[in-house]
């Protein structure tokens, strides 16, 4: 009896056998249907994916560009925040000088507590005339008062203006607690003498000014300078400046200089002290290879 393998098989199996004969081309297309979902959905996800990445990437670009713009901003405002202040310029003064000329006084204030004008040049125009140039610095915080003596006018009346030029700025770091330390003088004994009185034969007078200063500091120094304001009821009239070879410390000098004006003996004296410690020359015994003030 030849061998016939579908002896072997139940009825249900049969069944099973021949529905799949017949429904073997419905299945291979639902395969290929269900691959092809299967293979869109994974491209849908892939497209999704990479947009979002995308999304976000741009997004965090953005975001850092704008950080770094911020940051660009802000350096900006630190640099613009940083930069010293306008020295502020008071009134120019026409004072009446020595024999028939007048002098110029200008208040300027440097309101920075940590920029130094380390130079600038100035000079005063009358009209069309310029004076002759003239350097100067300015300390941080410092009222300063830019001088001009001696111009030829017989009159206070002239018309007259500063002009700053080449103002170079300096960044310093503890200025107040170094010039506490650097400046201490005391000056006292400021008077007034007139030496000689006008008079029909000579109408010039001659004053004499004198003052004791006393060096109070640790520090000695070369050529200190003073600024010398004389008033009358509290009103400016006369200015003066000396200078001294050198004042060492502790040490105390008298110090005298006249002026051909004719000034009361009840004339207010201020006397200020003009030295750029910034400066290491201005120090007596300042070793420039040490960098230390002795």
């Amino acid at each position: 009896m030849p061998n016939n393998i579908y002896n072997n098989l139940s009825e249900k199996e049969l069944k099973y056998s021949y529905w799949y004969v017949t429904h073997r081309v419905l299945l291979r297309k639902l395969g290929i249907l269900t691959l092809a979902v299967l293979v869109g959905a994974l491209l849908v996800y892939g497209v999704v994916l990479i947009s979002g990445y995308y999304i976000k990437d741009t997004g965090d670009t953005q975001a850092l560009a704008n950080r770094l713009s911020q940051d660009k901003l802000n350096l900006a405002l630190l640099a613009e925040s940083n930069k010293p202040q306008d020295l502020s310029l008071g009134e120019t003064r026409v004072l009446r000088g020595n024999k028939g000329a007048v002098d110029f006084i200008t208040e300027i204030v440097n309101p920075n507590v940590q920029w130094a004008v380390e130079s600038l040049e100035y000079y005063y125009l009358i009209g069309e005339e310029k004076t002759e140039l003239e350097q100067g610095y300015i300390l941080p915080g410092q009222t300063k008062y830019l001088l001009h003596f001696n111009y030829p006018s017989a009159s206070t009346s002239v018309s007259v203006r500063l002009v700053l030029e080449k103002i170079n700025w300096k960044k310093v770091v503890d200025f107040v607690s170094m010039q506490e330390k650097t400046i201490d003088f005391e000056i006292k004994n400021a008077k007034i003498t007139t030496v000689v009185k006008p008079s029909a034969e000579a109408p010039e007078s001659v004053t004499n000014l004198s003052f004791d200063v006393f060096n109070k500091s640790p520090y000695s120094f070369w050529e200190p300078r003073f600024v010398i304001l004389l008033e009358r009821s509290g009103q400016l009239v006369a200015v003066a400046e000396t200078q001294l070879s050198s004042l060492a410390s502790n040490e105390k000098k008298t110090e005298s200089l006249n002026l051909f004006q004719n000034l009361s003996v009840s004339t207010q004296i201020t006397i200020i002290p003009d030295i750029n410690i910034l400066d290491p020359g201005v120090f007596k015994g300042f070793d420039a290879g040490s960098g230390e003030i002795k």
